[in-house]
């Protein structure tokens, strides 16, 4: 049927047809079918996928905070002195451990783990942190509050690990029982 049809085109336009030229527009005469897209995967547990739905992602638009090197000085140095005195506090309860705060360079040996070195990196603006347990890392602060919305000098900032999105006081927390979460004790000035 396709032949004849074919043929009688082809007579109208005078020439003739080659089988080659034939085998051509059999192919593209073809009547179109469609089937509605069934999206299986290769196992019985993706036969019927569900859409994914996106993730709230509050931390995508973590970035170190916007700071100068004295503020960084100043936060460094808090959160590293504030260190210091709890692992003294913990000489004093008795616990194992060896201190040493100089220049920006904490030194901590726990005999059950090993030698922490957690140093200030003020061409970076970081903390880094060397552990027996786990791998280097270099800490940021950063101000999760921080962005367009937020009011200045609101947020509050902690010493985040960009790669794999855990704190500082996290690890210290995990690794070596230090709480850090209540680091900061108000102090009364004198007039108040």
């Amino acid at each position: 049927m396709a032949s004849n049809t074919l043929t009688q085109l082809a007579r109208r336009a005078n020439r003739q047809i080659s089988p080659m030229s034939f085998w051509a527009a059999a192919q593209t005469n073809r009547s179109l079918t469609t089937n509605r897209t069934l999206h299986k995967g290769l196992s019985r547990e993706t036969e019927n996928p569900q859409p994914k739905e996106p993730k709230a992602n509050n931390t995508a638009s973590l970035a170190p905070a916007d700071i100068t090197i004295e503020q960084y000085n100043e936060l460094s140095d808090q959160y590293l002195d504030a260190l210091a005195e709890k692992l003294e506090q913990l000489q004093d309860e008795g616990e194992d451990v060896d201190s040493e705060y100089s220049a920006g360079v904490l030194k901590v040996t726990f005999p059950r783990n090993g030698t922490y070195v957690i140093s200030k990196q003020p061409l970076n603006k970081q903390i880094w942190l060397s552990s027996p347990l786990s791998e280097p890392k270099r800490y940021d602060f950063v101000m999760p509050g921080e962005g367009h919305n937020a009011k200045e000098d609101t947020g509050s900032g902690e010493w985040i690990y960009l790669s794999d999105k855990s704190s500082l006081s996290e690890l210290l927390l995990k690794e070596i029982g230090v709480d850090m979460s209540l680091r900061y004790t108000p102090v009364p000035h004198l007039g108040e």
